[in-house]
């Protein structure tokens, strides 16, 4: 008996290897993410996300959004990023963030919103080509494109459009 079903198994179609569809989701997921980055036994960045997928190729997918706090050299939180969605590109280590973007100095209260930033942690710099808006003491500057440090300290937007108030009694 067992071997007729061998011999029946055996009579199917012979497949090829343009008939295999390889996968191309997901090789974990993690859920309630929080990690911790250090450089030198110093706290350098927090990031918590709810849900992760990592791929084969190692990009790190963010499809819930990320988080992430940065420290300055006493430990102490510098600033902070949040987003709706996220990645990681395996290959240059390149993040994209997407989504109601906002970044926030803690230490000055500067604020900057856009809907897409990249982020470079080997060059510690922060760009984008999208519009944007930073706050500070109720002024607002906007413009497309931007160029920055990490912890959001300097920055240069490359087309302001718009209206910086300034006072009498300040200088320019």
């Amino acid at each position: 008996m067992l071997l007729f079903f061998f011999l029946a198994s055996c009579g199917g179609e012979k497949l090829s290897p343009e008939d295999f569809v390889p996968y191309e989701g997901p090789v974990s997921i993690v859920k309630d993410l929080a990690l911790t980055y250090s450089d030198s036994a110093k706290i350098v960045i927090r990031l918590n996300a709810p849900v992760q997928y990592e791929y084969l190729n190692n990009d790190r997918e963010f499809p819930e959004g990320v988080g992430l706090v940065f420290y300055n050299d006493e430990e102490e939180p510098e600033t902070t990023l949040n987003s709706n969605y996220a990645k990681v590109d395996g290959s240059t280590g390149i993040y994209v963030v997407r989504g109601n973007v906002v970044i926030v100095n803690l230490e000055d209260k500067r604020r900057l919103q856009t809907e897409e930033l990249f982020w470079n942690p080997k060059t510690k710099k922060i760009f984008t080509d999208k519009n944007v808006i930073i706050d500070k003491d109720g002024r607002r500057l906007m413009g497309k494109g931007l160029e920055a440090e990490e912890d959001f300290s300097t920055y240069q937007i490359k087309n302001l459009t718009g209206i910086l108030p300034i006072e009498d009694d300040e200088a320019i």
